[in-house]
């Protein structure tokens, strides 16, 4: 099903696959489809995280997920249409994260 949003979704399911993502008693591969969905939809869309969706994303990336997980969200948030302040803004949470 999550491997279909990504064929057929819109910008209207960005917070039902945030919340796959971002749900660590979830499987890493279902995360992991559901960050491949959020990256294919915005390859298709004007898909633009913000708010709190924004945060949970970047949250993940600095969390103690797999680095599968984090790979492939990182991955979807690439593809999005994020503005330079918020790419800037991603860039220097997993900075810090990696600074320690």
């Amino acid at each position: 099903a999550i491997e279909a949003l990504g064929v057929l979704g819109g910008a209207e399911h960005l917070s039902s696959l945030t919340d796959v993502i971002a749900d660590s008693n979830r499987s890493d591969a279902v995360r992991i489809n559901a960050a491949d969905a959020l990256g294919d939809i915005a390859a298709r869309t004007e898909l633009k995280p913000a708010g709190e969706a924004l945060a949970a994303l970047a949250a993940v990336l600095v969390s103690d997920a797999s680095i599968e997980v984090r790979q492939a969200t990182a991955l979807g948030l690439g593809r999005t249409k994020l503005n330079a302040m918020q790419r800037a803004d991603l860039a220097r949470r997993m900075k810090v994260n990696l600074e320690g």
